[in-house]
């Protein structure tokens, strides 16, 4: 009907048949995902569906960027699409995760809340930084990770958890060695890079993720860093 002209009221048709054009997108991605307990948006179907209009249209050598009436695909869905290891990372209890930062957040200590919120400005206007959050035992770190992760999934941003070593990778849920997330060399050298495609699911989830907590940091050589 695009390529024809043979409607007149894009953004009308379009508002009134989104539930129909995106009827089977959420069983498409569950199959891509290997993951039939995904859930996806409204935003993201609706961006999704889109997607599978742009392809149409530009196999005739159109786009939706022709007609300003209706929406163009967000480039960040198209980052995601087909990638289970950023699905992986949003496949989160939304209500449970609202739930538990309104906890935690009203247990802060007014010294926690200042660095707290600290962080999350950084995040939310994507000032960048790194946060070295030093303490002995009990004083509150893990708490601090919790409270940050429970905040900002549930928005649906991507925050990574690592860790220097294999045994606390296993007590922190989700969490994963930063030689094996990051793919970092062994010796790492002056000189090293971390070995990731550029095109790989990898680099696409990186660039998605808002917030990397890295756990035991002082334990690895300052060239994983530099």
């Amino acid at each position: 009907m695009l390529l024809f002209g043979a409607i007149n009221k894009l953004n009308h048709v379009w508002n009134n048949t989104i539930q129909w054009l995106s009827d089977g997108i959420l069983h498409s991605q569950r199959i891509l995902a290997k993951n039939q307990e995904l859930e996806l948006t409204n935003e993201q179907l609706h961006n999704l569906t889109l997607i599978e209009i742009e392809k149409c249209l530009q196999s005739s050598r159109r786009t939706l960027k022709e007609f300003s009436s209706l929406p163009y695909p967000k480039g960040y869905v198209l980052e995601q699409l087909g990638n289970r290891l950023i699905y992986d990372e949003c496949n989160y209890d939304i209500p449970t995760l609202k739930a538990e930062f309104a906890e935690l957040h009203a247990l802060l200590t007014d010294e926690q809340r200042k660095f707290f919120n600290q962080i999350m400005t950084s995040v939310t206007k994507q000032m960048g930084g790194v946060f070295f959050l030093h303490g002995y035992g009990g004083t509150g770190k893990t708490f601090m990770w919790r409270t940050l992760a429970s905040a900002l999934r549930s928005k649906h941003d991507i925050v990574l958890k690592v860790a220097t070593s294999g045994i606390t990778s296993l007590l922190l849920p989700g969490c994963r060695t930063t030689h094996s997330k990051f793919k970092i060399t062994v010796p790492t050298l002056d000189n090293s890079t971390y070995n990731i495609d550029h095109d790989s699911d990898l680099n696409k989830l990186l660039r998605e993720t808002k917030l990397i907590i890295w756990d035991e940091a002082p334990m690895e050589h300052r060239y994983t860093f530099e």
